[in-house]
Order: structure tokens, then C-alpha cells, then sequence
């Protein structure tokens, strides 16, 4: 099953038809995970690109397990797509209800982000599907600043909006892109009673070599919408003789 198609596009994390899509045709384009490569990094480990690729995980689970405020819930109830004011929908929401099923007593908002891709890796998906050869490397890279920009400008408010709620946001996102997070402004870990955002960790394991990359949890980071505004706004800054010699190089061109 090579190629994509002849399963008739299915997602084998949603059973359903891929919702990618292709600029090039109106044809899904089921790319969900790619090779990272890096100098720093010994072994190439998959990146999620479809946010849809972490369902492979019992999300649901692991967040009830680790991030639940109070008693388990008997009968947890998931709600997908679930708009949050003038910040978008939150990928899924779980919730207790009362026993009528007509109140919600309890929920924690979820919300996946996966990896931006830059440039393209079309021709390695059609050499892939078409059993072929490349001609050239592909070119394509993560987008790691946009991603980080904006993810966490809406998880702050989003945080903001269940701190006055009650409750907390949970990010589930790859350890390689909290890492980014966590590289530019470093994330302050708290007690998980204290945090109105979590982050979840997952990252691909292969059981055996050559075999099948699974996603698993690895690591839960507990912090307050607070602190992270706290670490973007002021972290260290550049070098202001640095900055200038920038801007006379920028004048003398």
C-alpha cells in the first residue's frame, strides 16, 4: 500500500478521508510525519506535520491521567472542534457531565500543534507513490519560528481564558518543537495545581529497527499563561552594538 490511493485516501488516525490538501489538484496529499535532518541529531526521528497524526496516541487518556483537576470522571464525554471566542475552535475538548448529560460539571480544552513545513516535499511524496528515484534531494525544512509565534500567542490567551474558567489548556505537541519553544524563551515548570496550561510531550519510539515509528508520551510540563508572557516579553536581548553595525550595513548597501 504504497501508494495512498489505493485505500481510497483513508486516514488510519480518523478513519475517515485525509483532509490535507494539494495545490496542485483537488486530491488529498496524506503526508502526515517527515524525516528531520540535523547535524545535531544522531538518529533521524520523524516530525508531525498533520496535527491529525497524534490521534495514534490515547490522548484522551493521558490527559485525564495527568492533567485532571479532582476525581477521575466516570463516564468522560470528547467534544471536537469546539469554538473558543474570537481565538478559533480548540481541537478537542473533555468533559464531565452530570448524570442527565445536560450540564457540564468539569472539561479541560486540548489543543495539537504540529510543525510548519517550509519549501515543499512533493517530489519525494510522488517518488515515494510512484516507486521512482529522485532526481534531487528534497528541500523542504520546519518552520519552527511561525509556528512558535503564533501557537503560543493563542495558547497564552486561550491559558488566560481557563485560569478565569477554573481549569487548564493542554498543548500536545513533539518534543522538537517544545524544544524550539523552550530554546527561545524558556518554559517555568510549576506544580501541576498551580499551571492553567500544560504541556504534553510526545515523540516517535521504533520498537525495533526499521520497524514502525509509534508516538508515545515522554514528559509533562505544567506552567501558568503568566510566566510564559513573562519569558517572551523579556527575555534577553540581542546586542545593541551588534544591532547598530547592522543598521550602518543596511545604509552603506
Amino acid at each position: 500500500m504504497r501508494n495512498p490511493v489505493n485505500a481510497e485516501y483513508l486516514c488510519p488516525y480518523t478513519n475517515s478521508r485525509c483532509s490535507k490538501t494539494n495545490h496542485r489538484n483537488d486530491l488529498p496529499f496524506p503526508v502526515c510525519s517527515v524525516y528531520r535532518r540535523s547535524a545535531k541529531i544522531e538518529t533521524r526521528v520523524p516530525v508531525c506535520i498533520c496535527p491529525v497524526r497524534f490521534y495514534e496516541a490515547n490522548i484522551a487518556e493521558d490527559v485525564i491521567r495527568e492533567c485532571w483537576i479532582g476525581p477521575r470522571p466516570t463516564k468522560p464525554r470528547i467534544a471536537y472542534e469546539v469554538k473558543m471566542g474570537k481565538f478559533g475552535n480548540v481541537d478537542m475538548v473533555i468533559s464531565q457531565l452530570d448524570d442527565d448529560e445536560a450540564v457540564v460539571q468539569k472539561f479541560i480544552p486540548v489543543e495539537l500543534q504540529a510543525v510548519d513545513i517550509t519549501s515543499t516535499y512533493m517530489p519525494a511524496f510522488e517518488a515515494l507513490t510512484n516507486s521512482s528515484m529522485m532526481e534531487k534531494r528534497s528541500t523542504h525544512g520546519f518552520n519552527w519560528a511561525n509556528v512558535r509565534k503564533r501557537f503560543l500567542t493563542q495558547l497564552i490567551a486561550k491559558g488566560y481564558y481557563c485560569h478565569g474558567w477554573g481549569t487548564r489548556i493542554v498543548a500536545v505537541v513533539q518534543e522538537d518543537l517544545f524544544a524550539q519553544f523552550d530554546g527561545y524563551s524558556k518554559v517555568t515548570r510549576v506544580a501541576l495545581s498551580d499551571s492553567d496550561i500544560v504541556f504534553m510531550l510526545y515523540q516517535f519510539r521504533q520498537e525495533t529497527p526499521g520497524g514502525p515509528w509509534n508516538l508515545s508520551l515522554k514528559d509533562v510540563v505544567p506552567t501558568k499563561h503568566a510566566l510564559l508572557i513573562g519569558a517572551i516579553l523579556y527575555e534577553t536581548p540581542p546586542d545593541k552594538a551588534g544591532f547598530e553595525q547592522r543598521i550602518l550595513r543596511k545604509l552603506n548597501d
